[in-house]
């Protein structure tokens, strides 16, 4: 079926995206950095690249009839005079890539990243990074070359474990602005990609910059490598605890204790926003000094939630179990039956128990009694246990604990509600994600090389910037 794509395409969104790129001169910065042949290039490669980004921003999927997208189109206004839908062939796209690939892709975005924030004079004091996975659903066969990007399967956060992917790392500004880009192996752990990320960003700032930025982090940052690093580098930071170290059960247990917690209020103005308190500490951990936050916010999302109730129903399975082989065993006097019970306990339900007193008869010997002959009484008691209602002090307690989490920090200047509200701005960096894993854009590409693969995530990491 022939499909007009002219008659769908956002015509405004295409000129004012193209409008962008002119007065930002990010096409003449891309022409800078590509080499190619004036004489022998009828476009540059700086006009192909973008005529990708404006087909990503035009609703369509990226190198998917780029010619027919443009039909229709004032091209004599995008790209200048001379110019027809033919000339964004498949061939003159991809080579466009091999062009991206060849100068370094990851340079060429951080360039066109600083320059826009430059430019249009964005302030950023702290850096929020993260990374995703990509799924793909080539086979990417024979491309074992050194230097290649591999597209393996690895930790899948597709929730598709059985395909190939690539990562994707972005660290990006407050307000989610892409400031750097990585394009790594599918299998790139991200505890490592942060070591990366953090020796990279002393490489590409200056040393009086990076002491004034925060770098704002999910818990994959917080390894005994990586503290050091940052410890090292001198970064300022602030990223989850992870449970696996022992001072995150150690302070949490501390808050309760104590219970001496800041009321922090609401984050935002949205309603029924949630509520934040917050207790502080600080803990020493590889003779580095840290600041320690438990937070406690009022909203327990559903999985908590979920995990709560699975927890109790866990506990109530196993008790109603021990209850039954408690119940065969026999006792010479209730005295015993109950100090019995004395021993049995619950972290969530409350229990309750009786004492039972049963007889059994018996002849003391095999086959039928004899006539007129008197049964022997054989008396013992069994103790009888069953799971009544919640404890709810219990479960209040655990429902306060899975609403908390801890936060690390080196900063010693700004305060605890300042470190909360730029931790909760890290989702700007996960909606950067959402964009660029549009299903539309990545999952289907229709490239074979991993290399212009590769050149292609940098495409769309460009368009996130815009």
């Amino acid at each position: 079926m022939e499909v007009h794509f002219e008659r769908a395409v956002p015509s405004g969104i295409i000129t004012m995206v193209e409008a962008f790129f002119a007065s930002m001169r990010l096409q003449e910065v891309l022409d800078e950095m590509l080499s190619f042949d004036e004489g022998q290039c009828k476009l540059t490669p700086g006009q192909r690249l973008v005529a990708l980004i404006l087909c990503v921003f035009g609703g369509r999927e990226a190198l998917y009839r780029v010619e027919q997208f443009y039909v229709g189109h004032d091209l004599e206004r995008l790209f200048g005079p001379d110019i027809s839908a033919h000339d964004f062939n498949d061939d003159a796209l991809g080579r466009a890539l091999d062009k991206l690939s060849a100068a370094g892709p990851k340079r060429v975005f951080s360039t066109l990243a600083f320059h826009a924030l430059t430019v249009q004079e964005i302030p950023w004091e702290a850096v929020h990074g993260d990374t995703t996975s990509v799924s793909l659903y080539g086979e990417y066969e024979g491309y074992d070359e050194p230097g290649l990007l591999r597209l393996v399967p690895g930790y899948s956060k597709d929730g598709h474990p059985e395909l190939k992917q690539l990562m994707i790392g972005l660290a990006t500004t407050r307000d989610g602005i892409p400031m750097l880009a990585d394009v790594m192996d599918g299998n790139t752990s991200d505890k490592v990609w942060n070591l990366r990320l953090v020796q990279e960003l002393s490489r590409s700032l200056p040393a009086e910059r990076l002491r004034q930025m925060l770098y704002v982090a999910d818990s994959a940052l917080v390894t005994k490598k990586n503290l050091a690093a940052l410890a090292e580098q001198k970064y300022r930071f602030v990223s989850r605890l992870p449970s696996t170290f022992k001072e995150a059960d150690e302070v949490r247990d501390a808050a309760f204790a104590v219970d001496l917690w800041t009321d922090l209020g609401a984050l935002s103005a949205k309603k029924n926003a949630a509520q934040y308190k917050v207790w502080e500490t600080s803990r020493v951990i590889d003779d580095q000094a840290y600041r320690l936050l438990v937070v406690h916010s009022s909203s327990l999302d559903r999985r908590k939630q979920k995990h709560l109730d699975s927890l109790i129903a866990r506990e109530g399975k196993e008790l109603a179990k021990a209850a039954r082989e408690e119940a065969s065993h026999r006792y010479s006097c209730r005295e015993d039956a109950e100090a019995a019970f004395a021993r049995w306990s619950s972290q969530y339900w409350q229990l309750t128990h009786h004492v039972e007193e049963v007889q059994e008869k018996h002849y003391g010997h095999r086959g039928r009694p004899r006539k007129g002959e008197a049964p022997q009484v054989q008396r013992y008691y069994r103790l009888v246990i069953a799971p009544g209602e919640h404890r709810a002090d219990a479960v209040a307690l655990l429902r306060a604990r899975l609403s908390t989490f801890v936060l690390i920090s080196n900063d010693p200047l700004r305060t605890s509600r300042e470190i909360l509200v730029e931790y909760k701005e890290q989702q700007s960096v996960e909606q950067g994600f959402r964009f660029v894993k549009e299903p539309r854009h990545l999952a289907p590409v229709f490239l074979k090389r991993p290399d212009r693969i590769e050149a292609f995530a940098y495409v769309l990491a460009i368009a996130l910037l815009v």
